[in-house]
């Protein structure tokens, strides 16, 4: 039984942490670990403010020097993406933020979504990146548009279809493993929007007439012109967010 596996089916609380501290005391903090024993901590357990150190270990991992580390390999990639999505989603910032703050939130905001993508880009299909991309949008729908998204890309972009796009692949993905709860999620979640849709003109034709596959196309395209876009951006380090950032997310 490999280490995630023994996270993974831990009897309880005080059996993961005796797991994860005789790792950490081993190897220091490896992403990919922290973000299993946080999402395990937060969706087994329920146990927020004990996951919450964990997905902030995992974000912290995104520095200058570790940039193209973490966009090389495809584990990094889901491990810190999906830490910084679920401390957007599940936590709030404190309130003494100042404009310094509000870039470092874009910032944030952006090295999720590119981390997501590039994850989502290098295996074809991966519903919990799906699903945690779709809920980042959703949160963050409008820095993502006016902050991150270059001006001439996010021009007369309707954003809602990749809400409907990654929702229904995180749904036809998460049918294959029979996660119920999310597949139920998901699909709720492709239906509202799509309606939401429905009437909007998209590539000169109203929603209703595209079927959830072709949205979930239209969607994959127009992220991969995007990630290419940020790509070298991210990698020159101008998503870059500081510790005093993730310290005010509580």
């Amino acid at each position: 039984m490999n280490i995630f596996e023994m996270i993974y089916t831990t009897p309880n609380v005080v059996a993961l942490e005796y797991i994860y501290n005789n790792f950490f005391a081993e190897f220091g903090c490896v992403p990919q670990i922290e973000h299993t024993v946080g999402d395990v901590l937060l969706n087994r357990f329920d146990r927020k403010d004990d996951a919450l150190i964990h997905f902030k270990n995992s974000a912290l991992y995104c520095e200058r020097d570790t940039l193209k580390k973490i966009y090389s390999d495809i584990d990094l990639c889901t491990a810190v993406g999906c830490s910084q999505t679920d401390l957007l989603k599940y936590y709030e910032f404190t309130e003494d933020l100042d404009s310094t703050d509000e870039q470092f939130i874009r910032n944030l905001i952006g090295s999720s979504y590119i981390l997501l993508s590039r994850s989502i880009n290098l295996t074809g299909k991966y519903s919990v990146c799906l699903h945690h991309r779709a809920d980042l949008i959703s949160d963050w729908i409008k820095i993502f548009i006016d902050k991150v998204i270059p001006l001439d890309i996010s021009f007369g972009l309707n954003p809602y279809v990749f809400l409907v796009g990654d929702y229904f692949g995180a749904y036809k993905y998460y049918l294959d493993s029979g996660e119920v709860p999310q597949i139920d999620y998901c699909l709720s979640e492709t239906q509202k929007w799509y309606d939401w849709i429905g009437d909007l003109t998209i590539q000169g034709k109203e929603g209703f007439d595209y079927s959830y596959d072709q949205l979930f196309e239209i969607s994959e395209k127009r992220h991969t012109k995007i990630l290419k876009n940020l790509e070298p951006d991210f990698l020159n380090g101008d998503f870059l967010y500081n510790n005093d950032i993730i310290n005010k997310i509580n």
